[in-house]
């Protein structure tokens, strides 16, 4: 059963249940593509076909991210800003050695659960679960509206409270962790050459959603605008334009990409020689779409609309069916016949001295058995 309230409960089992989901779709995926890698390469073992088919599914979990995720959540003006996008088809040089590809504290402690902000608050189903007609719903409608109101609805309440308030974790853990206020990390994000200063509550009439309701409760709450603590503010922040967030939220979200990309030499369309994917390969793994992997998911008879992360319409949008050659997977005839190669693992060097000890016994007793004369 999926139900979806304001009690923190439900929303971390309605979340539960969606990231659930979603690693079974990922975990077929690895399966459908080592089949297939079987097919093509009968003479590899298991080893070898659970590391490729791996690395193949890593590679278009980070092309779907890149092409089709990222575009929606912070646009693609701040991609471009950011240097964090890339043409299909095409390798990059993204990779720099001085980066670290880690996650930064500010997103780790904070801004990382910004989803709970889009989490449902209808009920989306009573009955029990029928796979593919829970994911076709997952996919083609929103069971609502993000729910900013309600993760922020009690953060300026005061008295007792029974439910335990989401907004008021992140903003304790925000001070936990030292996370500077939202002015100085709007300073810093863009500067004071893009966004005019911030001294006063009354500056965030033209920033933030909703600044009649919102700016009297902060008064109460913060003596200064500099008090102010960044999630509030950075979840307030009219969204701009192409994206579901605002500048300051968008800005956060680039950098800790950024550091994923540009830091990560095994990163999919990274042109490193020795390990990377040949320029067919590449050009295979980005003709992935989330809505393809969907529908190898799903299998036949299943509709699934081309944009599985945009809601479906009657145009350029429309829920086709996975027989359609739309909804073609990507071919694995690029990896086919490729020379058979040992993969240098725990278990295989395990193996190779076993092996070699056996040798060297056979060896020994053979010596024993007919001793030179």
């Amino acid at each position: 059963h999926l139900r979806s309230n304001d009690s923190l409960s439900t929303q971390i089992e309605n979340f539960s249940n969606t990231t659930t989901l979603l690693n079974e779709i990922w975990a077929h995926q690895h399966n459908s593509v080592a089949k297939q890698l079987k097919e093509n390469n009968p003479a590899w073992d298991d080893e070898q076909l659970y590391q490729e088919a791996r690395r193949i599914v890593i590679a278009q979990i980070q092309h779907i991210t890149i092409h089709e995720y990222l575009p929606l959540l912070i646009g693609k003006k701040t991609m471009i800003f950011y240097n964090i996008s890339n043409t299909p088809d095409e390798f990059t040089n993204y990779y720099n050695p001085l980066v670290r590809p880690d996650t930064i504290n500010v997103f780790a402690a904070v801004i990382g659960e910004f989803y709970r902000t889009m989490w449902a608050t209808a009920t989306i189903s009573n009955s029990p679960l029928e796979r593919s007609d829970y994911v076709q719903s997952l996919f083609v409608e929103p069971a609502s509206h993000p729910s900013l109101k309600d993760l922020r609805k009690d953060a300026f309440q005061s008295g007792p409270s029974v439910d335990i308030d989401p907004a008021a974790l992140l903003i304790q853990r925000g001070r936990d962790h030292g996370i500077p206020s939202y002015v100085k990390w709007r300073k810093f994000c863009r500067g004071e050459q893009l966004f005019f200063p911030i001294s006063s509550f009354d500056q965030l009439n033209d920033i933030v959603i909703d600044p009649h309701n919102l700016i009297p409760a902060l008064k109460k709450v913060y003596r200064s605008v500099e008090d102010v603590d960044l999630i509030v503010l950075a979840l307030a922040e009219k969204l701009l334009h192409g994206s579901l967030v605002g500048p300051t939220l968008g800005c956060i979200l680039a950098l800790q990409y950024q550091k994923v990309i540009h830091g990560d030499s095994y990163w999919y369309s990274n042109n490193m020689a020795d390990f990377s994917f040949t320029l067919p390969q590449l050009r295979a793994i980005t003709s992935t779409t989330f809505a393809k992997v969907i529908c190898r998911y799903l299998g036949a008879g299943a509709h699934v609309q081309p944009n599985a992360f945009l809601v479906p319409d009657n145009f350029d949008n429309y829920p086709v069916n996975c027989n359609s050659s739309t909804h073609n997977d990507m071919s694995l005839d690029e990896w086919k016949s490729l020379p058979i190669e040992f993969p240098i693992t725990d278990r295989n060097i395990r193996i190779l001295l076993e092996k070699a000890k056996e040798n060297v016994e056979k060896k020994k007793k053979a010596k024993t058995r007919f001793p030179r004369s």
